[in-house]
């Protein structure tokens, strides 16, 4: 005996209008949100950038005048240097328009900055470079750049002989 109650029973639920009403609240915020996150997201990878490029000119800056200072002879010519080691390696750098590249043991490494004002002054007993001065330009910066080598008494008298 199946026996139908109360037909007319009625269940608790939201309207159309409810609905609709939470679905564009729910849109504002998240268009709110993932705005404020987009430009979070921008200004971290811009930071990120620059840290990169003043970086990118310190890590060079550090190699080239450890090598330089270490080099028992330096050679320069118009946008190129050669460095020769103690061990008797050569290490080579050649400054092109928008890029460095430095070629150790045939390995190359680039360095992606400008370089102006590429000077050198040379010994006048050795003719070995002694002074270089040149300016990096990377991220709209420009940092200068001057290296002095003094040479020691062996190398000054090695070149008269």
């Amino acid at each position: 005996m199946n026996q139908h109650t109360n037909n007319n029973a009625h269940l608790k639920s939201f309207t159309v209008m409810e609905v609709i009403v939470t679905m564009v609240l729910s849109g504002i915020i998240i268009a709110a949100a993932l705005s404020l996150y987009l430009n979070y997201f921008n200004l971290v990878r811009l930071k990120n950038n620059q840290m990169n490029c003043g970086k990118e000119n310190l890590q060079f800056y550090q190699i080239f005048k450890h090598e330089f200072d270490q080099a028992s002879v330096v050679k320069a010519m118009e946008g190129q240097v050669t460095l020769l080691e103690p061990d008797k390696s050569i290490v080579q750098y050649e400054f092109e328009p928008n890029f460095i590249i430095r070629l150790r043991k045939d390995q190359p490494d680039t360095f992606f900055i400008k370089v102006n004002d590429f000077e050198f002054v040379r010994d006048e007993i050795t003719m070995n470079c002694k002074i270089i001065k040149m300016e990096l330009h990377n991220c709209g910066e420009i940092y200068p750049v001057f290296l002095s080598k003094q040479y020691s008494n062996d190398v000054l008298m090695n070149s008269r002989e």
